[in-house]
């Protein structure tokens, strides 16, 4: 099962393996107090794609097709591991 939470929110004992998908690293996070198992930043949304979303929930659907023509689709070659 796939379950989405905030980095911020503190890590519980069923989470099992978390990943972060994001282009930066969030302000004020510690990369070990976040437990983060895998930091995929290459298949995050492009920063012209989180700008134009701003936010606002009637975007998702346009935005996402959007961003999937432009790269192509998505492909997970560019992981990198989180350092804790």
């Amino acid at each position: 099962m796939i379950q989405i939470a905030r980095i911020d929110e503190p890590a519980r004992k069923n989470d099992g393996w978390r990943v972060l998908v994001d282009r930066l690293w969030r302000r004020g996070v510690n990369k070990e107090n976040a437990h983060v198992d895998l930091w995929m930043n290459d298949i995050a949304p492009s920063a012209v794609l989180r700008k134009w979303f701003g936010h606002k929930p009637e975007r998702w659907a346009a935005g996402g097709v959007g961003e999937e023509k432009r790269t192509g689709g998505i492909e997970a070659s560019g992981e990198k591991r989180a350092e804790r």
